[in-house]
Protein backbone atom coordinates (compact mmCIF):
# COMPACT_ATOMS: atom_id res chain seq x y z
CA UNK A 1 0.00 0.00 0.00
CA UNK A 2 1.66 3.26 -1.07
CA UNK A 3 2.69 5.26 1.96
CA UNK A 4 1.52 8.58 0.54
CA UNK A 5 -2.02 7.28 0.28
CA UNK A 6 -2.32 6.33 3.92
CA UNK A 7 -4.03 8.43 6.52
CA UNK A 8 -4.92 7.82 10.15
CA UNK A 9 -8.09 9.46 11.40
CA UNK A 10 -8.96 9.37 15.08
CA UNK A 11 -12.47 10.44 16.05
CA UNK A 12 -12.44 11.68 19.62
CA UNK A 13 -16.02 11.07 20.66
CA UNK A 14 -16.26 13.64 23.43
CA UNK A 15 -13.52 12.19 25.64
CA UNK A 16 -12.86 13.75 29.05
CA UNK A 17 -9.57 12.16 30.09
CA UNK A 18 -7.01 14.20 28.15
CA UNK A 19 -7.14 11.98 25.07
CA UNK A 20 -7.76 14.85 22.66
CA UNK A 21 -4.86 16.92 23.99
CA UNK A 22 -2.55 13.92 23.64
CA UNK A 23 -3.79 13.23 20.10
CA UNK A 24 -3.21 16.82 19.04
CA UNK A 25 0.35 16.66 20.37
CA UNK A 26 1.03 13.43 18.47
CA UNK A 27 -0.53 14.78 15.27
CA UNK A 28 2.02 17.60 15.22
CA UNK A 29 4.78 14.98 14.97
CA UNK A 30 2.93 12.50 12.76
CA UNK A 31 1.73 14.05 9.47
CA UNK A 32 -0.43 10.99 8.67
CA UNK A 33 -2.53 11.44 11.81
CA UNK A 34 -5.55 13.71 11.86
CA UNK A 35 -7.94 14.23 14.75
CA UNK A 36 -11.60 14.55 13.82
CA UNK A 37 -13.71 16.90 15.88
CA UNK A 38 -15.68 15.15 18.62
CA UNK A 39 -19.34 14.47 18.00
CA UNK A 40 -20.63 13.35 21.39
CA UNK A 41 -23.58 11.68 19.66
CA UNK A 42 -22.56 8.05 19.86
CA UNK A 43 -20.77 5.40 17.81
CA UNK A 44 -22.72 5.77 14.58
CA UNK A 45 -22.24 9.53 14.45
CA UNK A 46 -18.54 9.18 15.29
CA UNK A 47 -17.99 6.76 12.41
CA UNK A 48 -19.94 8.99 10.02
CA UNK A 49 -17.70 11.90 11.03
CA UNK A 50 -14.62 9.81 10.31
CA UNK A 51 -15.94 8.75 6.91
CA UNK A 52 -16.76 12.35 6.00
CA UNK A 53 -13.16 13.39 6.77
CA UNK A 54 -11.54 10.45 4.96
CA UNK A 55 -9.84 10.95 1.60
CA UNK A 56 -8.46 7.48 0.75
CA UNK A 57 -10.40 5.09 -1.50
CA UNK A 58 -10.45 2.32 1.11
CA UNK A 59 -11.71 2.88 4.65
CA UNK A 60 -10.57 0.61 7.48
CA UNK A 61 -12.49 0.87 10.73
CA UNK A 62 -10.88 -0.02 14.05
CA UNK A 63 -12.08 0.27 17.63
CA UNK A 64 -9.82 2.10 20.05
CA UNK A 65 -8.99 -1.06 21.99
CA UNK A 66 -7.71 -3.05 18.99
CA UNK A 67 -3.96 -3.58 18.45
CA UNK A 68 -2.96 -4.62 14.94
CA UNK A 69 -0.15 -6.67 13.43
CA UNK A 70 2.57 -5.26 11.14
CA UNK A 71 0.85 -6.44 7.94
CA UNK A 72 -2.62 -5.30 8.95
CA UNK A 73 -3.16 -2.48 6.45
CA UNK A 74 -1.37 -4.33 3.66
CA UNK A 75 -3.73 -7.29 4.11
CA UNK A 76 -6.84 -5.11 3.83
CA UNK A 77 -5.37 -3.23 0.85
CA UNK A 78 -4.40 -6.43 -0.98
CA UNK A 79 -7.91 -7.81 -0.54
CA UNK A 80 -9.34 -4.58 -1.91
CA UNK A 81 -7.09 -4.63 -4.98
CA UNK A 82 -8.00 -8.26 -5.63
CA UNK A 83 -11.75 -7.65 -5.66
CA UNK A 84 -12.23 -4.16 -7.10
CA UNK A 85 -14.24 -2.84 -8.84
CA UNK A 86 -16.66 -5.24 -7.11
CA UNK A 87 -17.66 -3.74 -3.76
CA UNK A 88 -16.54 -6.16 -1.05
CA UNK A 89 -16.57 -5.70 2.73
CA UNK A 90 -13.69 -7.49 4.47
CA UNK A 91 -14.03 -8.32 8.16
CA UNK A 92 -10.64 -8.98 9.70
CA UNK A 93 -9.83 -11.46 12.41
CA UNK A 94 -10.50 -10.26 15.96
CA UNK A 95 -8.84 -12.25 18.72
CA UNK A 96 -8.32 -11.56 22.42
CA UNK A 97 -4.94 -10.24 23.48
CA UNK A 98 -3.16 -13.07 25.36
CA UNK A 99 -2.16 -10.74 28.17
CA UNK A 100 -5.67 -9.66 29.17
CA UNK A 101 -6.25 -9.91 32.92
CA UNK A 102 -8.30 -13.08 33.63
CA UNK A 103 -11.14 -11.36 35.48
CA UNK A 104 -14.69 -12.72 35.03
CA UNK A 105 -15.69 -9.68 32.96
CA UNK A 106 -12.65 -9.89 30.69
CA UNK A 107 -12.99 -13.64 30.26
CA UNK A 108 -16.67 -13.34 29.37
CA UNK A 109 -15.92 -10.72 26.73
CA UNK A 110 -12.93 -12.60 25.32
CA UNK A 111 -14.82 -15.89 25.06
CA UNK A 112 -17.62 -14.21 23.15
CA UNK A 113 -15.12 -12.53 20.83
CA UNK A 114 -13.36 -15.84 20.18
CA UNK A 115 -16.70 -17.55 19.50
CA UNK A 116 -17.66 -14.92 16.92
CA UNK A 117 -14.27 -15.25 15.23
CA UNK A 118 -14.68 -19.04 15.05
CA UNK A 119 -18.08 -18.59 13.41
CA UNK A 120 -16.67 -16.17 10.83
CA UNK A 121 -13.84 -18.57 10.02
CA UNK A 122 -16.39 -21.25 9.12
CA UNK A 123 -18.04 -18.97 6.54
CA UNK A 124 -14.79 -17.67 5.00
CA UNK A 125 -15.36 -15.86 1.70
CA UNK A 126 -19.13 -16.24 1.99
CA UNK A 127 -19.59 -14.28 5.21
CA UNK A 128 -23.18 -13.30 6.13
CA UNK A 129 -23.78 -9.57 6.41
CA UNK A 130 -24.77 -9.92 10.08
CA UNK A 131 -21.07 -10.31 10.93
CA UNK A 132 -20.17 -6.78 9.90
CA UNK A 133 -18.27 -5.51 12.92
CA UNK A 134 -16.50 -2.18 12.82
CA UNK A 135 -13.93 -3.39 15.34
CA UNK A 136 -11.92 -4.50 12.30
CA UNK A 137 -13.45 -4.04 8.85
CA UNK A 138 -12.63 -2.41 5.52
CA UNK A 139 -14.87 -1.23 2.70
CA UNK A 140 -14.56 1.06 -0.34
CA UNK A 141 -15.21 4.70 0.46
CA UNK A 142 -17.37 5.04 -2.67
CA UNK A 143 -20.10 3.07 -0.90
CA UNK A 144 -20.54 6.04 1.43
CA UNK A 145 -20.36 8.49 -1.46
CA UNK A 146 -23.46 6.77 -2.82
CA UNK A 147 -25.48 7.91 0.18
CA UNK A 148 -24.87 5.19 2.76
CA UNK A 149 -24.19 6.10 6.37
CA UNK A 150 -24.44 4.58 9.82
CA UNK A 151 -27.89 5.12 11.33
CA UNK A 152 -27.36 7.72 14.05
CA UNK A 153 -30.68 6.76 15.61
CA UNK A 154 -28.80 3.99 17.43
CA UNK A 155 -27.98 5.89 20.57
CA UNK A 156 -26.50 3.02 22.58
CA UNK A 157 -24.28 0.01 22.20
CA UNK A 158 -24.62 -2.58 19.41
CA UNK A 159 -26.35 -3.17 16.07
CA UNK A 160 -25.47 0.11 14.35
CA UNK A 161 -22.79 -1.67 12.31
CA UNK A 162 -24.90 -4.80 11.72
CA UNK A 163 -27.74 -2.63 10.46
CA UNK A 164 -25.44 -1.06 7.87
CA UNK A 165 -24.38 -4.57 6.86
CA UNK A 166 -27.95 -5.51 6.01
CA UNK A 167 -28.38 -2.42 3.84
CA UNK A 168 -25.11 -3.14 2.06
CA UNK A 169 -26.15 -6.74 1.40
CA UNK A 170 -29.45 -5.51 -0.06
CA UNK A 171 -27.38 -3.57 -2.61
CA UNK A 172 -25.49 -6.68 -3.62
CA UNK A 173 -22.31 -6.02 -1.64
CA UNK A 174 -20.39 -9.19 -0.79
CA UNK A 175 -18.77 -9.93 2.58
CA UNK A 176 -15.69 -12.02 3.33
CA UNK A 177 -13.62 -13.02 6.35
CA UNK A 178 -10.00 -11.84 6.21
CA UNK A 179 -7.95 -13.69 8.86
CA UNK A 180 -4.61 -12.29 7.66
CA UNK A 181 -5.76 -8.81 8.71
CA UNK A 182 -5.74 -9.70 12.38
CA UNK A 183 -6.09 -7.47 15.40
CA UNK A 184 -6.01 -8.21 19.12
CA UNK A 185 -8.55 -6.84 21.55
CA UNK A 186 -7.04 -5.37 24.72
CA UNK A 187 -9.90 -6.14 27.08
CA UNK A 188 -10.17 -4.09 30.25
CA UNK A 189 -13.82 -4.11 31.25
CA UNK A 190 -15.95 -4.63 34.34
CA UNK A 191 -19.07 -6.58 35.23
CA UNK A 192 -21.01 -3.30 35.52
CA UNK A 193 -19.88 -2.20 32.06
CA UNK A 194 -20.86 -5.52 30.47
CA UNK A 195 -24.29 -5.50 32.11
CA UNK A 196 -24.85 -1.92 30.96
CA UNK A 197 -23.91 -2.87 27.40
CA UNK A 198 -26.37 -5.76 27.47
CA UNK A 199 -29.16 -3.38 28.41
CA UNK A 200 -28.18 -1.02 25.60
CA UNK A 201 -28.06 -3.96 23.19
CA UNK A 202 -31.60 -4.95 24.15
CA UNK A 203 -32.88 -1.49 23.25
CA UNK A 204 -30.85 -1.37 20.03
CA UNK A 205 -32.15 -4.80 18.99
CA UNK A 206 -35.71 -3.46 18.83
CA UNK A 207 -34.73 -0.61 16.52
CA UNK A 208 -32.73 -3.03 14.39
CA UNK A 209 -35.67 -5.44 14.02
CA UNK A 210 -37.99 -2.61 13.07
CA UNK A 211 -35.64 -1.80 10.18
CA UNK A 212 -34.86 -5.40 9.22
CA UNK A 213 -37.60 -7.85 10.28
CA UNK A 214 -35.89 -10.60 8.28
CA UNK A 215 -33.05 -10.62 10.83
CA UNK A 216 -35.28 -12.16 13.51
CA UNK A 217 -34.23 -15.71 12.61
CA UNK A 218 -30.62 -14.92 13.52
CA UNK A 219 -31.32 -12.79 16.59
CA UNK A 220 -32.42 -13.55 20.12
CA UNK A 221 -35.98 -12.16 20.22
CA UNK A 222 -37.45 -12.74 23.69
CA UNK A 223 -40.58 -10.62 23.13
CA UNK A 224 -42.77 -9.49 20.27
CA UNK A 225 -42.01 -6.13 18.67
CA UNK A 226 -45.21 -4.33 17.61
CA UNK A 227 -45.72 -4.18 13.82
CA UNK A 228 -42.84 -6.63 13.23
CA UNK A 229 -44.57 -9.83 12.15
CA UNK A 230 -41.41 -11.97 12.32
CA UNK A 231 -41.27 -11.45 16.09
CA UNK A 232 -44.78 -12.66 16.89
CA UNK A 233 -44.78 -15.05 19.82
CA UNK A 234 -46.87 -18.14 20.42
CA UNK A 235 -45.78 -18.70 23.98
CA UNK A 236 -48.00 -20.69 26.28
CA UNK A 237 -49.10 -19.51 29.71
CA UNK A 238 -46.22 -21.25 31.51
CA UNK A 239 -43.60 -19.76 29.21
CA UNK A 240 -45.08 -16.28 29.49
CA UNK A 241 -45.07 -16.49 33.27
CA UNK A 242 -41.48 -17.76 33.23
CA UNK A 243 -40.45 -14.78 31.10
CA UNK A 244 -42.24 -12.32 33.34
CA UNK A 245 -40.35 -13.76 36.29
CA UNK A 246 -36.98 -14.25 34.57
CA UNK A 247 -36.85 -10.74 33.13
CA UNK A 248 -38.21 -9.02 36.23
CA UNK A 249 -36.09 -6.57 38.20
CA UNK A 250 -36.17 -8.69 41.41
CA UNK A 251 -34.88 -11.72 39.51
CA UNK A 252 -32.20 -9.63 37.85
CA UNK A 253 -31.16 -8.18 41.20
CA UNK A 254 -30.92 -11.68 42.69
CA UNK A 255 -28.72 -12.89 39.80
CA UNK A 256 -26.45 -9.89 40.10
CA UNK A 257 -26.18 -10.40 43.86
CA UNK A 258 -25.16 -14.03 43.37
CA UNK A 259 -22.70 -12.88 40.72
CA UNK A 260 -21.04 -10.49 43.16
CA UNK A 261 -20.74 -13.27 45.74
CA UNK A 262 -19.24 -15.72 43.23
CA UNK A 263 -16.77 -13.09 41.99
CA UNK A 264 -15.72 -12.22 45.55
CA UNK A 265 -15.11 -15.92 46.21
CA UNK A 266 -13.11 -16.12 42.95
CA UNK A 267 -15.30 -18.88 41.58
CA UNK A 268 -14.44 -18.41 37.90
CA UNK A 269 -16.86 -20.68 36.05
CA UNK A 270 -19.88 -19.97 38.31
CA UNK A 271 -19.12 -16.25 37.92
CA UNK A 272 -19.06 -16.58 34.14
CA UNK A 273 -22.32 -18.52 34.09
CA UNK A 274 -24.04 -16.03 36.39
CA UNK A 275 -22.69 -13.13 34.33
CA UNK A 276 -24.25 -14.67 31.24
CA UNK A 277 -27.67 -15.05 32.92
CA UNK A 278 -27.56 -11.62 34.54
CA UNK A 279 -26.58 -10.05 31.21
CA UNK A 280 -29.39 -11.85 29.41
CA UNK A 281 -31.84 -10.65 32.06
CA UNK A 282 -30.70 -7.07 31.43
CA UNK A 283 -30.98 -7.59 27.66
CA UNK A 284 -34.47 -9.07 27.85
CA UNK A 285 -35.81 -6.45 30.23
CA UNK A 286 -34.49 -3.59 28.08
CA UNK A 287 -35.81 -5.30 24.95
CA UNK A 288 -39.28 -5.57 26.46
CA UNK A 289 -39.29 -1.94 27.57
CA UNK A 290 -38.14 -0.74 24.15
CA UNK A 291 -40.77 -2.88 22.42
CA UNK A 292 -43.49 -1.41 24.66
CA UNK A 293 -42.27 2.10 23.91
CA UNK A 294 -42.37 1.30 20.19
CA UNK A 295 -45.94 0.10 20.58
CA UNK A 296 -46.99 3.27 22.39
CA UNK A 297 -45.36 5.46 19.74
CA UNK A 298 -47.11 3.51 17.02
CA UNK A 299 -50.47 3.88 18.75
CA UNK A 300 -50.00 7.65 19.09
CA UNK A 301 -49.09 7.92 15.40
CA UNK A 302 -52.26 6.09 14.40
CA UNK A 303 -54.37 8.39 16.56
CA UNK A 304 -52.88 11.48 14.93
CA UNK A 305 -54.09 10.48 11.44
CA UNK A 306 -57.14 8.21 11.77
CA UNK A 307 -58.21 6.25 8.72
CA UNK A 308 -60.52 8.32 6.52
CA UNK A 309 -59.43 11.70 7.85
CA UNK A 310 -57.14 12.57 4.92
CA UNK A 311 -58.86 14.55 2.20
CA UNK A 312 -57.66 14.74 -1.39
CA UNK A 313 -58.11 17.66 -3.76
Amino acid sequence: MPGERREILVVDDHSSDGTRTWLEEVSRREPLLRVVSPTGRGRAAARNAGVAAAQSELIVFLDDDMWVGPEFLEAHWAAYLKTRPEPVVCVGRMRPYPGNAPTPANLAYDRRLAHIDDCMAEFGDDLPCRYLCTGNVSMPRRLFEEGLAFDEGFAGYSFEDTELGYRLAALGVRFRYLPEAWAEHRTDTTVAALLSKQAEAGRSAVRFLQAHPEAAEHLDVPFEVPAVATTRRRDGVVKRLAKELGFSRPCGAMLEGLLRLAAAARLREPSLRLLYYAGYARYGRAFREAARDAGRLGARSEKKIPVGSVRHG
